[in-house]
């Protein structure tokens, strides 16, 4: 079985990923842009582009990668993250759409040219998705410096933000600790570098398994915080393409692998029954009524 990585050569994760992957089967990296061949029907195609991708390669690129995705679909190949799952990651102001259509809840985000009074909020910048410390906007007068473009996200104030992480049905969570500053109008995220028992229901876990299928996404991470009702986590993050950390990867890299080694080989055997049996959500259905 040959495989045909899209990722980033300077990125940590995805070294990782091939270095072990590389030992199993005959791997390709491609990054965004390199051209793409004829595909054997051997051939698993594993898609990690980041939506990040963008702040550091050409649109033009990026668009042709995809077409090689949208490509394979066609012929029918086995593909880890469709094309179509980019543009609904990039999308990040239609993501509480998304969750709510299965049932989740997911803290919608804002663009700074919206009338916010809900202070304070989060300030996410769109070119920029692997950020240990945030801005924190206070005020009408610091939203008033803020790029029109920009994303905001209500602040929730908990220490306790959790990290879920799925490679097909596995999942492992870590705990991430935040500090607030408001003097400094900062915050700051300090992962706790210990493996827990995720925190989410069944219920929940069921639910994210669901959207993924209907995404046609086979990996992701899911950041949130917990409430009084353990049913109703409240998401604030959400990425198909996830940046393993250091620490993650030396707590639970083998169990990490084998998961991907399983997903390989399911997609690989159990394609065209996936496909067959699952719903489909295309980015373009994915829009509430009357959204741009």
């Amino acid at each position: 079985m040959r495989c045909l990585y899209i990722g980033e050569m300077n990125d940590y994760s995805d070294n990782w990923i091939v270095n072990k992957l590389e030992q199993l089967y005959e791997i390709r990296f491609i990054t965004p842009g390199e051209l793409l061949e004829s595909f054997d029907s051997d051939t698993v195609m594993i898609n990690r582009m980041y939506a990040s991708a963008r702040a550091r390669y050409l649109s033009n690129d990026i668009v042709s990668t995809l077409k090689a995705l949208e490509t394979a679909e066609k012929q029918k190949l086995p593909i880890i993250n469709s094309a179509n799952a980019y543009a609904i990651e990039e999308d990040r102001m239609g993501h509480s759409f998304i969750f709510s259509r299965v049932g989740l809840r997911f803290l919608p985000l804002h663009t700074g040219k919206e009338i916010l009074n809900n202070f304070p909020y989060v300030l996410k910048k769109r070119d920029e998705y692997r950020n240990t410390k945030l801005r924190i906007i206070c005020s009408a007068k610091d939203l008033r410096e803020v790029d029109e473009q920009a994303f905001l996200q209500e602040l929730v104030q908990d220490k306790d933000c959790y990290r879920t992480e799925f490679i097909g049905k596995y999942n492992v969570t870590f705990r991430q600790v935040v500090t607030t500053d408001f003097a400094k109008k900062e915050l700051s995220f300090n992962y706790a570098r210990d493996i827990i028992i995720t925190p989410l229901s069944d219920l929940v876990i069921n639910k994210l398994l669901r959207l993924m299928e209907a995404l046609h996404i086979q990996t992701a991470a899911f950041e949130y915080f917990l409430t009084s009702d353990v049913e109703v986590p409240w998401f604030i993050d959400f990425n198909i393409n996830s940046n393993y950390k250091k620490f993650f990867l030396d707590v639970a890299g083998k169990d990490l692998l084998a998961a991907w080694i399983e997903l390989i080989n399911d997609s690989f055997n159990n394609y065209e029954t996936i496909q067959r049996n699952s719903i489909t959500f295309r980015h373009s259905q994915l829009q509430p009524k009357g959204a741009n």
